[in-house]
């Protein structure tokens, strides 16, 4: 008879279906009750700081864990956005029917990075700019300069070119729709201009 059981996992949110050390059934997420807001309505704030860092040798299965995580999001209604280097999630993702973008030369694809920026200037838009102008410069360093990454000279740059750019761009779309496609086009050509 044991004294002490294994942690079976948050039972409130949906998450991953996995087995502890000693055979006991847990559920496992990253991501807590915020997948389903309206089981936790008691709940305190969810953590909106999600981070994860999954680490292993060679052939050790990372990518079939992650697929399994993403499979248990997608299960509950959530959105699924993987950025793959190495192609090893673009066979699930034919198979569930996402849509899967290649970037190459022989296949142009031109994406729109402020396209979910709030234009509001209700408090919580103004915190997801400012989320999104903390967190966006590193991925468009890594864009521009992929093997070397970019110098202490090339990142403030880069900040103020991509400042510039949002402001612009949220200007132009108070403005009216015709001005919103020049001005994205002169901001993409500004920020790549700095990198």
């Amino acid at each position: 008879m044991p004294i002490i059981g294994e942690w079976k996992g948050d039972l409130s949110s949906p998450g991953m279906l996995l087995a502890g050390r000693r055979g006991q059934i847990m559920y496992w997420s990253p991501f807590g009750g915020a997948l389903l807001p309206a089981l936790n309505k008691n709940a305190a704030a969810p953590n909106e700081n999600f981070n994860l860092c999954i680490a292993g040798v060679p052939g050790s299965e990372k990518s079939v864990f992650m697929q399994e995580l993403m499979l248990s999001v997608l299960g509950v209604g959530g959105k699924v956005f993987v950025l793959d280097y190495g192609r090893s999630f673009k066979r699930t993702c034919l198979i569930l029917g996402g849509s899967y973008i290649e970037f190459d030369m022989k296949n142009p694809v031109s994406i729109n990075p402020f396209s979910e920026v709030p234009e509001d200037d209700s408090a919580k838009s103004i915190e997801a700019r400012s989320d999104f102008l903390s967190n966006f410069p590193s991925i468009l360093a890594t864009m521009a300069a992929p093997q070397y990454g970019t110098s202490d000279l090339q990142q403030p740059m880069l900040q103020r070119a991509l400042t510039l750019a949002l402001l612009s761009l949220i200007y132009s779309m108070r403005s009216s729709s015709f001005n919103f496609r020049f001005s994205y086009s002169f901001c993409y050509v500004s920020v790549l201009k700095f990198c």
